[in-house]
C-alpha cells in the first residue's frame, strides 16, 4: 500500500515550523505534498521537504490563481464583517485546491493532513491498517449534531472512481463558483454536503474514525489518530512549539 500526504499553509503562518519539524523528525520517509502560498524563504528548505517536485506555489495553479482574482477582495466570501468561518469560502479555499489537484499519481491512498498538527511518533504499519483500513475508500472524522465533518484528517483511495468524482466535484465548486448557492461556504460543510447529497450509495464504504455515538466539536482525541498526530485547533495551534497540549 502506498501513502501520499498532501497540505497546505502560508508560509507565514507560526504554525508551519512545528508541523514541518516534526514531519521531518518522524515521517520524513512518507511522502508529503505541500501546496503553498507566501514566499518560499531560506528556512523551508531546511525544514525536511525532501525536493522541489513535491512543494507547488498555489498562484501557479491557473484555477486556483483566477478563484482568487474573482474573490479575494470580496468581503461577503471571506467571512463578512465579522469574519464568520462559516461563509469564509475564500479563506479556506487554498485546502481544498491542494486535495482536489488532478494530479497523476500512482498512489493508493491521497491523504489530507491540516498543517495546524504537530506529530508524536512515525505513522507505521499499525496506523495505516487502522486509519486506512481495506474496506473502505475514504476515512474521515464524522461529526454528529454540528452538520460537518472534521476535515483536518481526509483520505481518499486515490484511484478509486468514486473518489475521483468526489475530488473532481469538490473541485468544480471553485472553479464555476458554485460554492455560493450553498448554505455554508466552509471546506468542512461544502464536504459533508457533497457526500450526503450525490454519494449516498457510498456510505458504507466511507468509513469514519471518529465515534459517532458522542456529540463532540473535536472528536480528534478520541480517535487512533491522537496516539500519533495532535491536531492543534484553535489558539493553540498559534503556539510556536513541537510538543502536544
Amino acid at each position: 500500500m502506498s501513502v501520499t500526504f498532501v497540505t497546505s499553509f502560508n508560509t507565514k503562518a507560526v504554525y508551519v515550523p512545528a508541523f514541518m519539524e516534526t514531519w521531518r523528525e518522524h515521517n520524513s520517509l512518507l511522502p508529503l505534498r505541500i501546496y503553498y502560498d507566501g514566499d518560499w524563504g531560506k528556512g523551508m528548505p531546511k525544514m525536511g521537504i525532501q525536493t522541489d517536485s513535491m512543494r507547488v506555489n498555489l498562484e501557479d495553479i491557473g484555477e486556483y490563481a483566477g478563484f482568487r482574482h474573482r474573490w479575494s477582495d470580496n468581503e461577503e466570501s471571506n467571512g463578512g464583517l465579522w469574519g464568520d468561518y462559516r461563509w469564509a469560502g475564500t479563506r479556506f479555499s487554498p485546502k481544498v485546491f491542494a486535495y482536489t489537484d488532478p494530479v497523476r499519481s500512482p498512489t493508493d491512498w491521497w491523504v489530507w493532513i491540516d498543517a495546524d498538527t504537530v506529530f508524536q511518533k512515525p505513522m507505521d504499519e499499525a496506523f495505516f491498517r487502522r486509519a486506512l483500513p481495506d474496506t473502505a475508500i475514504m476515512t474521515w472524522l464524522e461529526r454528529p449534531g454540528w452538520g460537518y465533518c472534521e476535515a483536518g484528517w481526509l483520505a481518499f483511495r486515490h484511484q478509486h472512481p468514486t473518489m475521483q468524482f468526489l475530488l473532481k466535484g469538490m473541485r468544480r465548486l471553485y472553479t464555476e463558483d458554485l460554492l455560493w448557492a450553498y448554505p455554508q461556504w466552509h471546506d468542512a460543510f461544502l464536504l459533508q454536503w457533497f457526500i450526503d447529497q450525490n454519494m449516498p450509495n457510498w456510505n458504507h464504504m466511507i468509513q469514519t474514525l471518529s465515534d459517532t455515538t458522542m456529540k463532540q466539536l473535536n472528536p480528534w482525541p478520541e480517535t487512533i489518530l491522537q496516539d500519533y498526530i495532535t491536531h492543534n485547533k484553535g489558539n493553540a495551534k498559534n503556539a510556536r512549539t513541537t510538543e502536544g497540549p
